[in-house]
């Protein structure tokens, strides 16, 4: 039975080096002083963990439960404010509809009397 090599045991053919420098003048002064200097990493350093990745989970739940608390204190405030302005405005709405009814009642009237004067002319 033949073995198969997996895809990460295969290695890439070498790359061929570009002609136009010659290969000393090429990252002269990037090569390290020693043979065995390690290479530098591009890469950013690691950040160091956050607080919250540190504290427990019990922590983290008390500390999410308080968030939610004090969310849920404002939002009930807010409902409150919403509730007083909600029974302010329906109070003006009756006062306005109140009012229209007293101004219809009172053109009734007066085109009521308008008529009345007419019969009694003529």
């Amino acid at each position: 039975m033949a073995t198969r090599e997996s895809s990460r045991t295969k290695r890439a053919a070498p790359r061929k080096k570009p002609a136009g420098k010659p290969p000393a003048a090429k990252n002269a002064a990037a090569k390290p002083a020693t043979k065995g200097a390690a290479k530098r990493s591009t890469r950013p350093p690691a950040k160091a963990p956050s607080k919250a990745a540190g504290k427990p989970a019990g922590a983290k739940l008390t500390n999410a439960v308080e968030k939610l608390e004090a969310k849920f204190k404002v939002l009930q405030k807010e409902r409150d404010a919403l509730k007083k302005e909600l029974a302010a405005a329906n109070e003006r709405i009756g006062q306005l509809e109140a009012q229209h009814t007293d101004a219809v009642n009172r053109i009734d009237w007066v085109i009521d009397s308008l008529h009345n004067l007419l019969e009694d002319k003529s």
